[in-house]
């Protein structure tokens, strides 16, 4: 590198509801700074369509990627992880409930999406904690503000004291979309070989999602 010319960040947009796999693969990650932004897959699919310049964009939401291809996006979309979304409990008969709020979340998507197929959405939308995040779910269960939680599988060995009692969806995905573009700078084109690697692979088996 020529004195006086700086590296770039690396620029990457992940879904909040991944923050914890997606770190991982950051730890595991040692050329260079990666500048992650998280947030719903929905809204940075629409930051995307107005011109964001992520070099690169894990989407939680099928629903967002499907947005940017209907758009006409360039993209090369790519399996990342996948985790079932399951009913969590300490008791599996009932009991206040906290789910991933659809307006912040494409987990939280999916769940309403899943409750709507046989009339239970609108019954557990009044009653449920609306949260943001797997780590927001966590501490209203450690806290005794809910006794049961709709996440991702994957997360559910961050609590202990809950144990699975249905299973909601078989997979849910989260996609690897890559921007195409004429030129990737190298240091985009070495990260994208990590995240495409058996060392990022297992990263994320490690945290309990599949590939």
């Amino acid at each position: 590198m020529l004195p006086g010319i700086c590296r770039a960040d690396i620029s990457l947009a992940a879904p909040t509801s991944l923050a914890r796999a997606v770190n991982a693969l950051l730890d595991g990650w040692k050329q260079g700074p990666v500048k992650v932004v998280y947030g719903n897959s929905d809204d940075q699919a629409v930051e995307i369509e107005a011109g964001a310049a992520y070099d690169v964009i894990i989407l939680g939401d099928p629903h967002a990627l499907y947005r940017l291809v209907s758009k006409g996006l360039n993209l090369e979309p790519q399996r990342l992880a996948a985790s079932p979304i399951i009913l969590a409990g300490k008791q599996c008969d009932g009991g206040s409930l906290a789910i991933y709020d659809p307006d912040s979340d494409g987990i939280g998507v999916a769940t309403r999406e899943l409750l709507s197929q046989d009339g239970r959405w609108e019954q557990v939308a009044k009653k449920a904690l609306l949260l943001q995040s797997a780590s927001a779910i966590e501490r209203a269960v450690k806290s005794g503000a809910a006794e049961q939680a709709i996440m991702l599988r994957a997360d559910l060995a961050q609590v202990p004291s809950l144990h699975e009692c249905e299973t909601l969806s078989e997979q849910n995905y989260a996609y690897l979309a890559i921007p195409l573009r004429a030129h990737f700078r190298a240091e985009v084109g070495q990260f994208l070989g990590y995240l495409r690697s058996p060392a990022a692979a297992e990263e994320i088996r490690r945290r309990g999602f599949e590939n």
